[in-house]
């Protein structure tokens, strides 16, 4: 087949058999052998000796040093997204030191046992403060969740009349 009717992909295989058959001939195999192990051994001697990447665990304070934060809190002294924050800090560190969920209610489970919906709330504010870094943002985001339970307006409304 003539040079001039080969298509661009031959010609490009022809090319690469050309410079492969070079390649072989260039460098003696047994030296490039060699070359490959030495490689190989400086490669893993660099990644073994990395250290392992540690992962911090999360410090979990005690519940009386978060309960102490929570009493020395004064009128407008601490936006929402602070307050939440460390509400879902006193939350964590009472499960883990009572084994009791302070969101829960007194339902049938009976108190301090996490329910479908207390988790949610946890899950729901802990979602609105990671996507919200302003306080303003997280201000306006959580009013926009919050849903007022109209049973609980209507008792509401009684007591004031």
């Amino acid at each position: 087949m003539p040079e001039n009717d080969k298509t661009v992909e031959e010609l490009q295989l022809q090319q690469i058999e050309e410079m492969k058959l070079k390649m072989e001939s260039m460098v003696d195999p047994e030296e490039f052998k060699k070359l490959q192990l030495q490689y190989k051994k400086l490669l893993d001697d660099y990644v073994n000796k990395r250290p392992v990447p540690k992962t911090e665990q999360p410090t979990i304070r005690p519940t009386k040093e978060i309960a102490k934060e929570f009493q020395s809190i004064q009128n407008g002294d601490i936006t929402n997204r602070d307050y939440v924050a460390k509400a879902l800090e006193y939350r964590k560190a009472h499960i883990n030191e009572f084994g009791k969920d302070p969101f829960s209610d007194f339902g049938q489970q009976g108190s301090g046992v996490s329910t479908e919906d207390t988790n949610e709330v946890a899950t729901v504010l802990q979602t609105l403060l990671d996507e919200n870094p302003s306080p303003v943002d997280f201000r306006i985001k959580l009013n926009s969740v919050l849903k007022d339970d109209p049973q609980l307006v209507a008792k509401l409304r009684k007591r004031v009349n």
